[in-house]
């Protein structure tokens, strides 16, 4: 065995240990695949006599069919949708599809890869995707594609997604995930005497606006109805625009962090605001039911009841550029497949599919070109005929684009979580930060902590 991969082996297997201690204390080089070379042509076609040409019409050759089958592990459903519109185009080739829980596929892919036998292809999540894409065993996918469409169609920043730690492509990301606020168009009329996404967009262009909205209809519906349900979800907007966290190894906590706190707590603190947690049922019945305005969350929203609000929804472009939720799709260096494979991804970042993927499940695509080509006049039915790739462009604008490491959004989220939870227990920020210092130093005990001074 090589160095290389001895020491991802021991880095994976001391991973999986600490999962199993927090579960119970919470309850070689890669391999290039041979391209074929085209068939030499081996016959000389005869001339054509001229004067026969009207008659003579060239058939192109048929393309070779591609038969066979892989096999794809999934923590989510939405692979179904990838594999049923790839066998529309591609019948012969078939797709074994394996979908694990969402909670255990983690630990599941650790195991896997200490073993060395992975699927043909598999998803990761963007919550724990770089704890895996510098492993040799996840083939650089330019090895099978055209990865420089990345670089030049792709969304900035999830054109860096899809590498690992030395610039190489490990993983398709094929969405772009972006986080909008969601609303509905009845409610808005209402209370905020429009329903175009541009002139409420105009409306809460930050936290100290949004108050100002917020007081506004509060008075106005006597307290019935408010426009942001939780503190929590600030940080969904808020977090990406912050300074990472952690650089070279350690972990600093600039001001805005500071100040992003303090923005939570004023908004907590303030009478015009309820406290849903976020991403409950409560949550959702409330805002289905008009009793808050907004709600921030990605494109792929599954939080809206269709059959009552179908044409009653719209969208509106949040304070701060964000997206959550990616997934990456990766390949096993060792499959044996890689010409089914290519034929996969290829479908799943083409035109065709990013176009059905938008009409059919409201993803938006990763490909920036296409966002661009295909929002001129567009219109979606179900968010009453507005142009929401026009306000998606516009989000995604925003989001900063850099490379994600294996810090990035577990740090975010456990950020959210202690600063949230702080918010709500009158803790100080000395507290919040102490308290959110010591779960990182548990959990990543090779970083180097610098404490920040406490404002």
């Amino acid at each position: 065995m090589k160095k290389g991969s001895l020491k991802w082996l021991i880095a994976t297997m001391l991973i999986v240990t600490a999962l199993v201690i927090t579960a119970c204390s919470r309850n070689g080089d890669e391999p290039t695949p041979v391209t074929p070379e085209p068939p030499a042509q081996t016959t000389t076609p005869e001339p054509v006599d001229e004067d026969d040409n009207d008659e003579v019409e060239e058939t192109p050759e048929e393309p070779i069919a591609l038969s066979g089958s892989f096999t794809y592990w999934s923590y989510t459903d939405s692979a179904h949708n990838l594999v049923a519109a790839f066998n529309a185009v591609y019948p012969d080739i078939h797709v074994d599809v394996t979908i694990f829980g969402g909670g255990e596929y983690r630990t599941h892919m650790l195991t896997t890869f200490m073993s060395g036998d992975l699927p043909d292809l598999f998803d990761l999540e963007e919550g724990y995707m770089y704890e895996f894409l510098d492993s040799p065993l996840i083939l650089d996918l330019s090895t099978i594609m055209d990865t420089g469409v990345f670089a030049r169609e792709w969304v900035p920043f999830q054109n860096y997604a899809m590498k690992n730690g030395n610039g190489v492509y490990k993983a398709l990301i094929f969405q772009s995930s972006p986080v909008v606020m969601w609303y509905l168009r009845d409610v808005a009329e209402e209370w905020l005497g429009t329903s175009d996404d541009r002139e409420i967009s105009a409306m809460i262009y930050s936290w100290d606006a949004m108050l100002e909205v917020a007081r506004d209809v509060y008075l106005a519906s006597d307290g019935e109805v408010t426009v942001w349900p939780n503190v929590g979800s600030m940080f969904v907007v808020d977090a990406l625009t912050k300074p990472t966290l952690v650089v070279d190894n350690t972990l600093t906590i600039a001001p805005q962090w500071f100040d992003l706190i303090n923005t939570m707590r004023r908004v907590w603190e303030s009478p015009y605001t309820r406290h849903y947690p976020a991403w409950s049922g409560e949550w959702a019945a409330a805002w289905n039911n008009g009793e808050f305005l907004f709600r921030a969350m990605p494109s792929w929203d599954f939080f809206t009841d269709w059959d009552r609000n179908r044409g009653n929804v719209g969208i509106a472009v949040p304070p701060s550029g964000a997206f959550e939720g990616n997934t990456g799709i990766s390949v096993f260096a060792n499959s044996e497949h890689h010409d089914l494979i290519a034929t996969f991804l290829n479908y799943v970042a083409s035109d065709e599919f990013q176009t059905l993927n938008l009409e059919q499940h409201n993803q938006v695509p990763a490909n920036l070109r296409l966002i661009q080509d295909l929002s001129n006049g567009f219109s979606a039915p179900d968010f009453g005929g507005q142009n929401i790739l026009d306000t998606y462009a516009r989000v995604l604008a925003t989001i900063p684009a850099f490379t994600p490491d294996r810090f990035t959004r577990p740090l975010i989220n456990t950020f959210q979580g202690r600063a949230s939870t702080g918010i709500q227990n009158d803790w100080t920020d000395e507290e919040i930060i102490n308290e959110f210092i010591d779960m990182i130093a548990d959990q990543y005990p090779e970083l180097t902590i610098v404490r920040p001074d406490i404002p």
